[in-house]
Parts: C-alpha cells; structure tokens; sequence
C-alpha cells in the first residue's frame, strides 16, 4: 500500500469507522495490528515531512528558521521544487499492510463504495 493512501485523512476516518463497527473478534485483533502499523507510519511520514521542511525552510541570517505569525514554515524559493520532489518520493514509497478478508468483516457492517475504494488495498475477498 502506497503511503500517500496510509496518511490520508479520510483513510483513518474510513479504517477508524471499521474499527468501531461490531465485527468478529478475530477480526478485530488484526485490525487492531493493522490501525497500529498504520498509526506508526503516519508518525514516521510527519517526523519525515517536518525533517524535509526544516532542512529546506527560508532562514534569517542567524539560520533560524522563518516561521509566520500562525507558526508555519516557509520553504525557501530556491528549494520549493526540491521539497516537493522529496515528498512525493515518500508518498509512493510502499508499505507492507496485512490485508483483511472482506467475508471476514460479518455480514452486519455497511461501507459506502466511497469507503470501499479508500480500503481497496486492505481488503480482499
């Protein structure tokens, strides 16, 4: 599973309303393995993504970072383009998920098709 779908937030809604619904317990133990492994990759992407940020941010002649009055960064100009090649070479790195069995979720638990396609690649029949 690409990591750009892992720290989506509308995935961890989706995983995170899966998690709430009444399912068979041995399902729910491992989709309490997969929301942890999820949990730490998206922590892992944002130590990342606030590494990349601060190594390219405009900084003073002191080199203290920038930051605006709201606490946000700016990135250098001449680095902008350099982030952004950086970050999307993390969003497609892949990650190993365990994958569910659709059968295995019970026959109570209702998923829009939009929650579907955001599972697509946890889930199998």
């Amino acid at each position: 599973m690409k990591l750009s779908v892992i720290v989506s937030p509308r995935f961890s809604e989706t995983l995170n309303k899966l998690a709430q619904a009444e399912i068979p317990v041995a399902t729910a133990y491992k989709l309490k393995a997969v929301i942890t492994l999820v949990a730490e990759e998206q922590k892992k992407f944002e130590d990342m993504r606030k590494s990349l940020i601060d190594k390219h941010a405009a900084k003073n002649k002191k080199g203290e970072i920038i930051k605006g009055e709201d606490g946000s960064y700016s990135v250098a100009e001449k680095n902008k383009e350099e982030v952004f090649k950086e970050i999307q070479e993390l969003l497609n790195v892949e990650v190993e998920v365990p994958k569910v069995k659709v059968s295995s979720l019970g026959e109570k638990l209702q998923l829009s098709v939009q929650d579907l396609a955001l599972l697509e690649d946890l889930l199998e029949e």
